[in-house]
């Protein structure tokens, strides 16, 4: 594995990728290789993936983010991580069970993580009717 930035190890260890899998697929977590969540309709990349991702982005602190496609929310919580309280980060996808699911993972992570407490989202503020 390439050698990534303090940041996204940082990100990456404080959104654990199992708390984002479906229970079923629970067992998956943590190796390293996507996850097809068949009954919600997307993949969970494999971590590698998600990091080399995350390191060609290179986000700062402040800065804003959308994450089309936000499936299970661990890309966006990274993000939120990255560009840290004053930056802006949302997350939309067209799947209401995808939406659902992020929502309830990244409150999870925010009940955990004490780190998380001060990122820059709110499931209670839903993305512009636009969006949806």
């Amino acid at each position: 594995m390439p050698p990534y930035s303090d940041a996204v190890s940082r990100a990456m260890l404080a959104c654990p990728r199992d708390l984002f899998v479906p229970y079923p697929h629970r067992v998956e977590a943590l190796a390293d290789r996507p996850i097809r969540v068949e009954a919600a309709g997307f993949n969970i990349s494999a971590p590698h993936v998600q990091a080399v991702s995350l390191q060609a982005l290179a986000l700062e602190q402040g800065q804003r983010v959308l994450d089309v496609g936000c499936g299970c929310g661990i890309i966006t919580a990274y993000a939120a991580y990255l560009t840290g309280s004053s930056g802006e980060v949302v997350g939309i996808d067209i799947r209401d069970d995808a939406i659902k699911l992020s929502s309830h993972n990244l409150l999870a992570l925010k009940a955990r993580n004490i780190e998380w407490v001060s990122a820059p989202w709110s499931p209670s503020v839903p993305p512009p009717a636009g969006l949806r």
